[in-house]
């Protein structure tokens, strides 16, 4: 029997060896001299756009740029395309720290890199089923396997130096850290420009 995949929803990752260390110190800094408050969300975040541009982050954006460019093509982009940095901001959180589902209206790809992830953090990233309509999750249940048929939810635990990419507008949350130490994170948005 044939079978036709349509509509698929790509989540890319990797994991880069750069100097985290560095970037930690970096985003901590930034912290002790100001930035934004999210005491709802047990967290702290830059508010100058400014920083992802930084000489900091040109390793970073190097690899990035790579990896989007190798998506791009996979997708089926022309070279006349290219993804363009439009926003981005360090994200500190620690014990509590958590994000519900959201996405990021501003971008077409979204890009998540964890700077630094404490061992007893235990903080996931996930993913909601964007098809709310899909009936078949109610039935996994009684399924033999898991499969990207019948999960209705993708959750990872990232470690430090993980890349991850997906759609902005796919709704996606982040779980609450176990840790009292410091999850540092970078969140990156970019718009395919012709």
């Amino acid at each position: 029997m044939n079978r036709t995949l349509l509509f698929p929803t790509a989540i890319w990752s990797d994991k880069f060896e750069i100097d985290n260390v560095r970037l930690t110190e970096y985003a901590l800094n930034l912290k002790k001299d100001g930035g934004i408050v999210l005491h709802e969300l047990d967290g702290w975040r830059t508010t100058d756009n400014d920083i992802i541009f930084s000489a900091e982050f040109s390793d970073l954006r190097k690899l990035i740029d790579d990896r989007l460019e190798k998506i791009k093509l996979e997708v089926g982009f022309s070279d006349d395309f290219r993804f363009v940095l439009k926003t981005g901001w360090i994200y500190i959180t620690n014990r509590g720290g958590w994000h519900p589902p959201h996405n990021h209206p501003e971008g077409d790809i979204s890009c998540a890199y964890y700077i630094k992830v404490p061992q007893d953090s235990n903080s996931g990233f996930g993913i909601n089923d964007p098809r709310k309509q899909n009936t078949w999750r109610a039935l996994a249940m009684g399924a033999q396997s898991h499969t990207p048929f019948t999960v209705g939810r993708f959750a990872t635990v990232p470690q430090t130096g993980d890349f991850l990419v997906f759609p902005s507008w796919l709704e996606h949350f982040v779980s609450p850290s176990m840790s009292d130490d410091d999850r540092i994170m970078v969140t990156l948005n970019y718009k395919l420009e012709k």
